[in-house]
């Protein structure tokens, strides 16, 4: 009488040469599938971080802006440095820069406040060109969040 293996060899064999292999595949899926995840989340952060200091930037300015427009007194020392530290937060952007150069933001409150030192422009258009700006600004962010 001959006995019948329950298993063809191959499988035997598979199985023998999966058992040390198998972990091994296993952990690297799982180191490439958390390194791809962290890399998003990275990403996320740090566009995060540039939509905040421009957001900041442009508050800035807009407050100096107001409180020139109620009271009169400007402090152009103060201003220079919120322009500086706009101009720094939108030049040194390097996650959102298509955002940037799609929507255009910096040039629209830009001309906007030019006019309004200007004396060629009113308070109230340059602060509806920063409330667009700033709108779109958080748009953008938020879709990027997700």
């Amino acid at each position: 009488m001959s006995e019948v293996p329950l298993f063809p060899w191959w499988v035997t064999v598979l199985v023998y040469v999966w058992a040390p292999i198998g972990p091994i595949v296993g952990i690297g899926f799982g180191h490439w599938l958390i390194r791809s995840w962290e890399r998003k989340r990275w990403i996320a952060d740090n566009r995060k971080e540039e939509y905040r200091r421009i957001l900041a930037g442009l508050t800035k300015v807009n407050a100096l802006l107001l409180h020139h427009y109620k009271t009169g007194e400007l402090n152009e020392q103060a201003l220079g440095e919120a322009m500086d530290e706009s101009a720094l937060a939108f030049n040194s952007c390097l996650f959102i820069t298509d955002f940037l150069h799609e929507s255009q933001v910096m040039d629209d409150v830009l001309q906007a406040f030019k006019k309004l030192t200007a004396g060629g422009g009113s308070f109230d258009a340059y602060h509806k060109e920063y409330w667009k700006s700033i709108n779109l600004i958080l748009a953008a962010a938020k879709k990027s969040a997700l």
